[in-house]
C-alpha cells in the first residue's frame, strides 16, 4: 500500500473515532482484532479481453466477497477505475490491484487484444516420479506458475512419471516421451527436469540446481510464447467402447506444414510423494497415460499437410483407455507442431486441452 494512502486512512479512522463511540473498519471485528490472514485476492472474469470490452473484478477475503467495499486501481498511475471496467480502444497490457480497508491485493495482469488472434500455449513437459526426493520443488514451482494470472493461459503442462516404475502415475508412453528428450535434447538429464515444446529445456531445472522456481520457468516461456499463435485448435471427444475418439480441427494463421498428436492425461492419482512437504503433493495431475503416436526420434504425430492462411484441416484420432484409469479424470491434450528452422525438427506451435467426452473451442486473445 502506498504510504500516503495508508496514513490518510489512519487519519480518517482517527477522525471517525472522535465522532462515534464505535467504528467498523473492514478487516477488523467489533473489538478491533484483525483476522489471522491480512490478504485479499483480486480476480477478473476475463484476463484476455478484446478492445472496448467490459470486464468485471471480484475481491475476496478468506473466501468472502468484499467487492462492494473495495476500490480497484490501475497500477500504472494508481488511478481508481470503475467496476465493471471497459478496456481501452487499442491493444495494451494493464495491471490492477485492489484495496479493502487497510489491505491491498497483489497485482493482476490484463492483456487487451483485437480478439481475432489465436491464444498461444507453450507445451511444458515435467519429468518426475513418486520416489524422486527433489521433485516436490518442481511441483511447487509449477503450482505457483499456475496461480500467476498473467501466465496461466500461456502454457499447458504434462507430467511424465518415469523416475520409478512402481509409480501408479507412470505409463509405457511416459517412458517413450522421456526417451525422446533423452535422445534429442539431454542424454543425461536428472530429476526433476522440465522441457518446453519438443526442442527446448529449462537449463536450471535439474535436481542438484537450487534455481528451480516459477521465475525461471517464466523466463523460458517468455522466450517461446507468441502474441499470436501460428494456428488455433478446436476439438471434441467421445468414448467409444475402450477408446477415446478425438476429433481435431486446426485453423492456420501461417501457411506451413503441420502435424498433430494427442496425449491422454489423467488427474487425481493418489500416491505418496517422496520428499513431499504439503498434502496436495500426494495427488498427481496431468500424468501421461497414452500418446497417439511417438518414438524416441519423433513425437510430432500425424501429418495435416500444408495448411494455407485461414485454411482448416481435420483429423480423427483414437486412443485406447485402460480399465484402471478413472474416465472422469481423463483429458486429451492436442499438440500441433510444424518444422522449425533448425535441422527440420518439429516445434510445437500450439496446444489445447479437451475434456474426455467434452469439447474445447478455439481460444482467442
Amino acid at each position: 500500500m502506498k504510504a500516503t494512502r495508508f496514513f490518510a486512512l489512519l487519519a480518517a479512522a482517527a477522525t471517525l473515532g472522535t465522532a462515534c463511540e464505535t467504528t467498523e473498519t473492514p478487516g477488523e471485528d467489533d473489538k478491533g482484532n484483525k483476522p489471522d490472514t491480512t490478504t485479499i485476492e483480486l480476480s477478473v472474469n476475463n484476463d484476455l479481453p478484446s478492445i472496448e470490452e467490459q470486464i468485471t473484478f471480484t475481491v475476496t477475503h478468506n473466501g468472502e466477497d468484499v467487492t462492494a467495499q473495495s476500490t480497484i486501481y490501475n497500477a500504472a498511475d494508481n488511478s481508481v477505475v470503475s467496476n465493471p471496467y471497459t478496456t481501452p480502444s487499442e491493444t495494451c497490457s494493464l495491471e490492477f490491484y485492489a484495496q479493502w480497508g487497510f489491505y491491498e491485493s497483489d497485482r493482476i495482469s490484463v492483456e487487451v487484444s483485437t480478439g481475432d488472434n489465436f491464444n498461444h500455449r507453450v507445451l511444458l513437459v515435467d519429468h518426475s516420479g513418486t520416489n524422486c526426493p527433489n521433485c516436490p520443488r518442481m511441483m511447487a514451482a509449477l503450482k505457483a506458475l499456475s496461480e500467476d494470472s498473467k501466465y496461466h493461459r500461456r502454457y499447458n503442462e504434462v507430467v511424465c512419471h518415469t523416475y520409478n516404475s512402481s509409480d501408479p502415475a507412470s505409463s509405457t508412453d511416459a517412458y517413450t516421451i522421456s526417451n525422446y528428450y533423452r535422445t534429442n535434447i539431454d542424454p543425461s538429464f536428472g530429476y526433476p527436469r522440465l522441457f518446453f515444446n519438443f526442442c527446448h529445456m529449462e537449463s536450471a531445472s535439474g535436481g542438484q540446481t537450487p534455481a528451480i522456481g516459477r521465475d525461471n520457468i517464466i523466463k523460458e516461456i517468455d522466450k517461446l510464447w507468441k502474441v499470436a499463435a501460428d494456428a488455433g485448435i478446436k476439438a471434441s471427444s467421445t468414448f467409444e467402447g475402450d477408446n477415446l475418439v478425438v476429433d481435431v480441427e486446426v485453423t492456420a494463421k501461417k501457411e506451413q506444414e503441420y502435424r498433430v498428436a494427442v496425449w491422454l492425461l489423467e488427474d487425481g492419482i493418489s500416491a505418496r510423494q517422496n520428499g513431499g512437504y504439503e498434502p496436495w503433493m500426494n495427488t498427481h495431475n496431468n500424468a501421461v497415460r497414452r500418446i497417439s503416436a511417438g518414438s524416441a526420434e519423433d513425437l510430432s504425430g500425424e501429418s495435416l499437410g500444408t495448411i494455407a492462411v485461414d485454411g482448416v484441416a481435420t483429423k480423427k484420432i483414437s486412443l485406447g483407455v485402460n480399465s484402471g484409469w478413472e474416465r472422469e479424470n481423463l483429458k486429451a491434450l492436442i499438440i500441433v507442431s510444424a518444422p522449425n528452422a533448425v535441422g527440420g525438427k518439429y516445434e510445437v506451435v500450439n496446444t489445447a486441452l479437451c475434456p474426455a467426452a467434452g469439447s474445447v473451442d478455439y481460444e482467442y486473445r
